[in-house]
Protein backbone atom coordinates (compact mmCIF):
# COMPACT_ATOMS: atom_id res chain seq x y z
CA UNK A 1 0.00 0.00 0.00
CA UNK A 2 2.58 2.35 0.94
CA UNK A 3 4.40 1.77 -2.13
CA UNK A 4 1.69 2.39 -4.35
CA UNK A 5 1.15 5.74 -2.57
CA UNK A 6 -1.68 5.02 -0.12
CA UNK A 7 -0.68 6.85 3.35
CA UNK A 8 -1.16 4.64 6.36
CA UNK A 9 -2.71 6.15 9.85
CA UNK A 10 -3.54 4.85 13.12
CA UNK A 11 -6.78 4.25 14.18
CA UNK A 12 -5.77 2.96 18.12
CA UNK A 13 -4.88 -0.67 18.89
CA UNK A 14 -8.55 -2.25 19.71
CA UNK A 15 -10.99 0.92 18.61
CA UNK A 16 -11.32 2.32 22.40
CA UNK A 17 -13.17 4.86 22.90
CA UNK A 18 -10.34 7.71 23.46
CA UNK A 19 -12.74 10.19 25.90
CA UNK A 20 -13.52 7.65 28.57
CA UNK A 21 -10.48 5.78 29.00
CA UNK A 22 -7.51 7.09 31.05
CA UNK A 23 -4.58 8.50 29.68
CA UNK A 24 -2.53 5.59 30.33
CA UNK A 25 -5.11 3.48 28.29
CA UNK A 26 -4.71 6.35 26.02
CA UNK A 27 -1.25 5.89 25.35
CA UNK A 28 -1.45 2.07 25.20
CA UNK A 29 -3.62 2.52 22.31
CA UNK A 30 -1.46 4.47 20.06
CA UNK A 31 1.97 2.88 21.09
CA UNK A 32 1.03 -0.52 20.63
CA UNK A 33 -0.47 0.76 17.57
CA UNK A 34 2.81 2.38 16.57
CA UNK A 35 4.99 -0.92 17.22
CA UNK A 36 2.83 -2.88 14.77
CA UNK A 37 2.57 -0.49 12.19
CA UNK A 38 6.68 0.08 12.38
CA UNK A 39 7.43 -3.61 12.71
CA UNK A 40 5.66 -3.71 9.09
CA UNK A 41 6.47 -0.69 6.47
CA UNK A 42 9.33 0.40 9.44
CA UNK A 43 8.10 3.82 10.38
CA UNK A 44 4.57 4.35 11.79
CA UNK A 45 1.97 7.48 11.39
CA UNK A 46 1.84 11.21 12.50
CA UNK A 47 -1.77 11.01 11.61
CA UNK A 48 -4.91 9.21 13.44
CA UNK A 49 -8.73 9.17 13.61
CA UNK A 50 -10.22 8.43 17.08
CA UNK A 51 -12.90 5.78 17.37
CA UNK A 52 -16.37 6.57 17.24
CA UNK A 53 -14.72 10.26 16.35
CA UNK A 54 -14.23 10.80 19.73
CA UNK A 55 -11.36 12.63 21.10
CA UNK A 56 -12.43 15.22 24.21
CA UNK A 57 -9.43 17.66 25.86
CA UNK A 58 -7.99 15.10 27.56
CA UNK A 59 -7.47 12.94 24.61
CA UNK A 60 -6.17 15.81 22.49
CA UNK A 61 -3.54 16.72 25.24
CA UNK A 62 -2.14 13.14 24.70
CA UNK A 63 -2.23 12.45 21.44
CA UNK A 64 -0.48 16.62 20.90
CA UNK A 65 1.90 14.76 23.15
CA UNK A 66 2.64 11.99 21.10
CA UNK A 67 3.12 14.15 17.96
CA UNK A 68 -0.72 13.06 16.51
CA UNK A 69 -2.65 14.89 14.02
CA UNK A 70 -6.26 14.24 14.52
CA UNK A 71 -8.21 13.91 11.73
CA UNK A 72 -12.65 13.82 11.26
CA UNK A 73 -14.61 13.63 8.22
CA UNK A 74 -17.57 15.33 7.15
CA UNK A 75 -18.76 12.94 4.29
CA UNK A 76 -20.05 10.19 5.93
CA UNK A 77 -21.21 6.92 4.00
CA UNK A 78 -22.45 5.33 6.89
CA UNK A 79 -21.49 2.28 5.09
CA UNK A 80 -20.94 -0.04 7.70
CA UNK A 81 -24.67 0.30 8.52
CA UNK A 82 -25.97 -0.68 4.67
CA UNK A 83 -23.86 -3.75 4.25
CA UNK A 84 -27.59 -5.68 2.95
CA UNK A 85 -28.17 -2.60 0.36
CA UNK A 86 -24.80 -0.80 -0.10
CA UNK A 87 -26.77 1.47 -2.97
CA UNK A 88 -27.43 3.46 0.35
CA UNK A 89 -23.85 4.28 1.11
CA UNK A 90 -23.35 5.15 -2.64
CA UNK A 91 -26.66 7.28 -2.75
CA UNK A 92 -25.05 8.96 0.82
CA UNK A 93 -21.63 9.95 -0.76
CA UNK A 94 -23.17 11.04 -4.06
CA UNK A 95 -25.93 13.42 -2.21
CA UNK A 96 -22.86 14.62 0.24
CA UNK A 97 -20.36 15.49 -2.45
CA UNK A 98 -23.15 16.99 -4.76
CA UNK A 99 -24.02 19.64 -1.70
CA UNK A 100 -20.36 20.49 -1.33
CA UNK A 101 -19.57 24.39 -1.18
CA UNK A 102 -17.20 25.54 -4.11
CA UNK A 103 -17.59 22.02 -6.12
CA UNK A 104 -14.12 20.85 -7.39
CA UNK A 105 -12.90 24.29 -7.85
CA UNK A 106 -12.58 24.97 -4.10
CA UNK A 107 -13.99 22.87 -2.23
CA UNK A 108 -12.96 19.52 -0.51
CA UNK A 109 -14.33 16.79 1.03
CA UNK A 110 -13.11 14.38 3.82
CA UNK A 111 -14.92 10.89 3.34
CA UNK A 112 -15.10 7.85 5.79
CA UNK A 113 -16.07 4.37 4.48
CA UNK A 114 -14.80 1.32 6.03
CA UNK A 115 -13.00 -0.85 3.77
CA UNK A 116 -12.83 -3.67 6.69
CA UNK A 117 -16.42 -4.79 4.77
CA UNK A 118 -16.78 -6.38 1.42
CA UNK A 119 -19.04 -4.74 0.09
CA UNK A 120 -16.94 -1.44 0.49
CA UNK A 121 -13.90 -2.89 -0.36
CA UNK A 122 -15.49 -4.90 -3.62
CA UNK A 123 -18.35 -2.19 -4.42
CA UNK A 124 -18.29 0.91 -2.73
CA UNK A 125 -14.92 2.20 -3.08
CA UNK A 126 -14.69 1.98 -6.85
CA UNK A 127 -18.03 3.75 -7.07
CA UNK A 128 -16.57 6.66 -4.88
CA UNK A 129 -13.45 7.00 -7.09
CA UNK A 130 -15.11 6.93 -10.07
CA UNK A 131 -17.74 9.46 -9.21
CA UNK A 132 -15.72 11.51 -7.56
CA UNK A 133 -13.40 11.75 -10.99
CA UNK A 134 -16.85 12.12 -13.01
CA UNK A 135 -17.59 15.75 -10.84
CA UNK A 136 -14.03 17.15 -11.53
CA UNK A 137 -12.55 16.10 -7.95
CA UNK A 138 -8.97 14.52 -7.25
CA UNK A 139 -8.87 11.91 -4.71
CA UNK A 140 -6.10 12.76 -2.73
CA UNK A 141 -4.38 11.34 0.57
CA UNK A 142 -5.11 13.42 3.74
CA UNK A 143 -1.44 14.09 3.91
CA UNK A 144 -2.22 15.74 0.54
CA UNK A 145 -5.57 17.36 1.39
CA UNK A 146 -3.71 18.97 4.69
CA UNK A 147 -0.64 20.36 2.37
CA UNK A 148 1.90 18.35 4.13
CA UNK A 149 4.92 16.42 2.28
CA UNK A 150 4.92 13.12 2.15
CA UNK A 151 8.15 13.06 4.81
CA UNK A 152 5.87 14.51 7.51
CA UNK A 153 3.16 11.76 7.10
CA UNK A 154 5.38 9.18 8.87
CA UNK A 155 8.26 8.78 11.69
CA UNK A 156 10.65 6.83 13.15
CA UNK A 157 12.53 6.67 16.31
CA UNK A 158 15.72 7.92 15.13
CA UNK A 159 14.06 10.90 14.27
CA UNK A 160 13.86 12.27 17.64
CA UNK A 161 16.43 13.82 19.99
CA UNK A 162 16.68 11.33 22.33
CA UNK A 163 20.39 10.53 23.11
CA UNK A 164 22.18 7.11 21.05
CA UNK A 165 24.41 4.86 22.91
CA UNK A 166 27.15 4.14 21.44
CA UNK A 167 27.40 1.40 19.19
CA UNK A 168 29.08 -2.18 19.80
CA UNK A 169 28.83 -1.82 23.55
CA UNK A 170 29.66 -5.17 23.90
CA UNK A 171 27.52 -7.84 25.20
CA UNK A 172 26.64 -11.53 25.04
CA UNK A 173 26.80 -13.53 22.02
CA UNK A 174 27.41 -9.95 20.10
CA UNK A 175 30.04 -8.12 17.58
CA UNK A 176 30.75 -4.40 16.69
CA UNK A 177 29.01 -5.26 13.21
CA UNK A 178 31.79 -4.65 11.44
CA UNK A 179 31.37 -0.80 10.70
CA UNK A 180 27.66 -1.52 9.05
CA UNK A 181 25.87 2.18 10.14
CA UNK A 182 23.42 2.19 12.85
CA UNK A 183 19.58 1.46 11.83
CA UNK A 184 17.53 4.96 12.05
CA UNK A 185 14.01 2.80 10.82
CA UNK A 186 14.14 -0.26 12.70
CA UNK A 187 15.51 -2.17 9.55
CA UNK A 188 19.00 -4.33 10.16
CA UNK A 189 20.62 -7.56 8.66
CA UNK A 190 20.79 -8.25 5.14
CA UNK A 191 17.03 -6.09 4.58
CA UNK A 192 18.93 -3.18 5.40
CA UNK A 193 22.21 -3.51 5.84
CA UNK A 194 22.48 -1.75 9.01
CA UNK A 195 23.19 -2.45 12.89
CA UNK A 196 21.12 -2.62 15.94
CA UNK A 197 23.90 -2.17 17.90
CA UNK A 198 23.48 1.12 19.33
CA UNK A 199 20.07 1.93 17.90
CA UNK A 200 16.80 3.68 19.67
CA UNK A 201 14.82 0.48 18.61
CA UNK A 202 17.22 -2.13 20.55
CA UNK A 203 20.17 -4.01 20.11
CA UNK A 204 19.58 -6.74 18.84
CA UNK A 205 18.78 -8.36 15.04
CA UNK A 206 16.05 -10.79 14.55
CA UNK A 207 15.58 -13.42 12.02
CA UNK A 208 13.16 -11.29 10.35
CA UNK A 209 15.63 -8.07 10.18
CA UNK A 210 13.95 -5.72 13.07
CA UNK A 211 16.05 -3.98 15.81
CA UNK A 212 14.67 -4.59 19.10
CA UNK A 213 15.28 -6.05 22.62
CA UNK A 214 13.32 -8.61 23.34
CA UNK A 215 13.34 -12.92 23.30
CA UNK A 216 12.01 -12.66 19.82
CA UNK A 217 14.75 -10.39 18.63
CA UNK A 218 17.04 -11.30 21.27
CA UNK A 219 17.08 -14.65 21.24
CA UNK A 220 16.97 -17.61 18.53
CA UNK A 221 17.81 -16.92 14.85
CA UNK A 222 18.88 -13.75 16.47
CA UNK A 223 21.17 -12.21 13.53
CA UNK A 224 24.90 -11.43 15.88
CA UNK A 225 26.26 -10.00 12.90
CA UNK A 226 23.88 -6.86 12.70
CA UNK A 227 23.85 -6.32 16.45
CA UNK A 228 23.66 -8.28 19.98
CA UNK A 229 21.83 -11.57 21.24
CA UNK A 230 21.51 -13.36 24.41
CA UNK A 231 20.01 -10.52 25.93
CA UNK A 232 20.13 -7.73 23.93
CA UNK A 233 24.40 -6.33 24.75
CA UNK A 234 25.79 -4.19 26.99
CA UNK A 235 25.72 -4.33 30.96
CA UNK A 236 22.94 -5.99 32.88
CA UNK A 237 20.69 -2.95 33.69
CA UNK A 238 19.81 -3.02 37.37
CA UNK A 239 15.89 -2.69 35.93
CA UNK A 240 13.89 -4.71 33.50
CA UNK A 241 13.73 -3.83 30.19
CA UNK A 242 10.08 -2.37 29.22
CA UNK A 243 8.40 -4.61 27.68
CA UNK A 244 5.25 -2.80 27.20
CA UNK A 245 6.30 0.84 27.14
CA UNK A 246 6.10 1.92 30.99
CA UNK A 247 9.12 2.47 33.12
CA UNK A 248 10.11 4.29 36.32
CA UNK A 249 7.56 4.71 39.12
CA UNK A 250 4.47 3.43 36.98
CA UNK A 251 6.41 0.46 35.34
CA UNK A 252 9.54 -0.09 37.74
CA UNK A 253 11.53 -0.50 33.90
CA UNK A 254 13.67 0.86 32.44
CA UNK A 255 13.70 2.26 28.47
CA UNK A 256 17.17 1.90 27.85
CA UNK A 257 17.15 -0.56 25.00
CA UNK A 258 13.43 -0.93 25.02
CA UNK A 259 11.77 -0.88 21.38
CA UNK A 260 9.95 2.45 22.47
CA UNK A 261 12.80 4.45 22.68
CA UNK A 262 15.10 5.40 25.52
CA UNK A 263 13.54 8.11 27.84
CA UNK A 264 11.13 7.87 29.88
CA UNK A 265 8.60 10.81 30.61
CA UNK A 266 7.56 12.00 32.95
CA UNK A 267 4.33 10.52 32.95
CA UNK A 268 6.21 7.12 33.17
CA UNK A 269 6.16 6.07 29.41
CA UNK A 270 9.12 5.00 26.84
CA UNK A 271 9.69 6.69 23.95
CA UNK A 272 12.22 9.38 21.75
CA UNK A 273 10.43 12.31 21.42
CA UNK A 274 10.89 15.74 22.88
CA UNK A 275 8.10 15.13 25.08
CA UNK A 276 10.22 11.81 26.21
CA UNK A 277 13.75 13.06 26.45
CA UNK A 278 12.94 16.65 27.63
CA UNK A 279 11.60 18.26 30.81
CA UNK A 280 10.41 15.76 33.14
CA UNK A 281 12.79 12.50 31.56
CA UNK A 282 13.75 10.36 34.82
CA UNK A 283 17.54 9.79 33.99
CA UNK A 284 17.69 6.81 36.45
CA UNK A 285 14.70 4.73 34.11
CA UNK A 286 16.47 5.68 30.78
CA UNK A 287 18.78 8.19 29.12
CA UNK A 288 17.83 11.41 28.63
Amino acid sequence: MVSEGHQVASHTWSHQDLSVITDAQRYDQMVKNEMAIRNIIGKYPTYMRPPYSSCNDACQTVMKNLGYVVSYFDLDTDDYNQLSNIQVAKDNFKRILDQTAGGPQSGDRLAIAHDIHEATALSLTGYMLEYLKSKGYRGVTMGECMGEPEANWYRTSGESGASTPNPGSGGSGGSDSGGSSVSTDGSCGVSGGKTCAGSSFGNCCSQYGWCGSSSDHCGTACNSSFGTCSGGGGSTPSKPVSADGTCGSQGGATCAGSTFGNCCSQYGWCGSASDHCGSGCDPSSGTC
